[in-house]
């Protein structure tokens, strides 16, 4: 410590004596090394293994983000049966002559598994 005072103790008796470490010590120096190294040891291992976790979860909220763009990207190009119900109108009012079923029979006479699928 400062000006040469040595680390000490209060014993039971309230006298101050000096800290030794050596063979009537309760704890063994050895023992003692031993348990701080391996708490560092343990510290570092943990950190590294958090960081790693860390990581792989940041990679993950990236391929989710561009997986959910894309899904929305594919949702928003959709084209639905209000939009065929309107492009069949525009098409008979522009084309008077042709022959344009109705969107409504159309969907009708498709099977089941056909309707579960979009239609592009």
């Amino acid at each position: 410590m400062a000006n040469g005072e040595a680390l000490g103790v209060i014993n039971g008796n309230g006298k101050y004596s000096k800290l030794v470490l050596g063979p009537s010590t309760l704890v063994p120096i050895g023992a003692a090394a031993g348990v701080v190294i391996t708490l560092i040891t343990g510290t570092i291992y943990l950190e590294r293994k958090f960081n790693s976790i860390e990581r792989q979860m940041d990679n993950m909220q990236l391929v989710l983000n561009a997986q959910l763009r894309d899904i929305r990207m594919s949702m928003a190009s959709r084209w639905t049966a209000h939009d065929m119900k309107v492009w069949t109108q525009e098409l008979k009012i522009k084309n008077p002559t042709l022959e344009v079923p109705d969107s409504a029979s159309v969907v009708a006479t498709r099977d089941k598994t056909a309707l579960d699928t979009p239609i592009l």
